[in-house]
């Protein structure tokens, strides 16, 4: 009975494979944007329309309230942060990598940390003298 639909994506959005536990994925099928309210809607096994009208509703009242584009960073946000089906990494993890591996963004960093070291040694020794 329920072997066929343990194969499959089912009501619930449920394969054999996926749990509660597992890291959520953006889906590649069924998206309308970037896939992000259908895998978390397959995550939380609710249905993804439901979850879909509850985005847009947010994001109305967001229009007229003070939250206005706070539901867009944070699905922008999810965007970046939670991986694609079928990929270990999230386009976040993969930008860090690069840039990582990158010589002139490691010297930025290494020159940002000097001058915040040297500020904040600054600082102290005024705080002290005072």
């Amino acid at each position: 009975m329920d072997t066929e639909q343990t194969g499959q994506t089912g009501q619930t959005g449920q394969t054999g494979t996926d749990t509660a536990a597992t890291r959520p994925r953006r889906a590649n099928e069924g998206r309308m944007i970037a896939g992000v309210c259908a895998g978390a809607a397959r995550h939380l096994g609710i249905d993804v329309n439901v979850l879909r009208l509850g985005v847009a509703a947010l994001a109305l009242v967001g229009t007229v309230t003070s939250f206005g584009g706070a539901v867009v960073l944070v699905y922008a946000a999810a965007w970046a942060l939670i991986p694609a089906e079928g990929r270990s990494s999230s386009i976040a993890e993969d930008l860090l990598a690069k840039a990582n591996r990158n010589a002139t963004v490691q010297e930025v960093v290494r020159k940002t940390k000097e001058g915040l070291d040297e500020g904040l040694a600054k600082a102290k020794g005024k705080h002290d003298h005072a």
